[in-house]
């Protein structure tokens, strides 16, 4: 008795009818598996709101604009967490920014790199990830994310205060 494996994607090969092997499945990438059948398509359109949104960011002369940017990557980020695949998806993320060494695959860190094209510069994205992170640690939702940032004393603070907390549980 021959034993087949089976794979991802469910596409079969065409096998002969006589054959002991009643279907083949050709093998994928191994970070396919890790994704839990969410492809670059899906990563692509779960970020075209957030891109929307720092475009939105970039051309307001709004001070407090940076906040709806930040609330759409949180937004995207709790999304990932509740499936469980916030790491997985952040490096299949990075992946296709073709950056796969260059930085940490910390989600909200990659979504804020992947959904700016570059265009914020690694000090702003490291404030506004710690600060998110703070937020996330304090299960704060998705609605109540500017009002926490703000009553907190606002990204530098938050951001600071993530850093105070990590230096505390060393």
């Amino acid at each position: 008795m021959l034993i087949t494996k089976t794979y991802l994607p469910a596409k079969s090969l065409p096998v002969a009818p006589n054959s002991p092997i009643k279907k083949v499945v050709p093998p994928v990438d191994v970070d396919r598996r890790k994704l839990g059948s969410c492809g670059s398509e899906e990563i692509e359109r779960d970020l075209q709101p957030v891109r929307r949104a720092f475009r939105r960011y970039r051309r307001a002369k709004d001070r407090w604009a940076v906040y709806r940017y930040l609330k759409r990557v949180y937004s995207l980020v709790c999304a990932w967490k509740v499936d469980k695949r916030s790491e997985a998806r952040a490096r299949h993320l990075l992946e296709m920014q073709c950056r796969p060494g260059m930085m940490s695959t910390e989600p909200f860190s990659v979504v804020i790199f992947a959904s700016a094209d570059g265009r914020v510069d690694p000090r702003h994205r490291s404030k506004w990830s710690r600060a998110l992170q703070f937020a996330g640690r304090k299960m704060v939702p998705p609605g109540r994310l500017v009002r926490f940032l703000r009553k907190r004393g606002g990204l530098n603070r938050c951001a600071a205060s993530l850093g105070k907390a990590s230096r505390r549980s060393w």
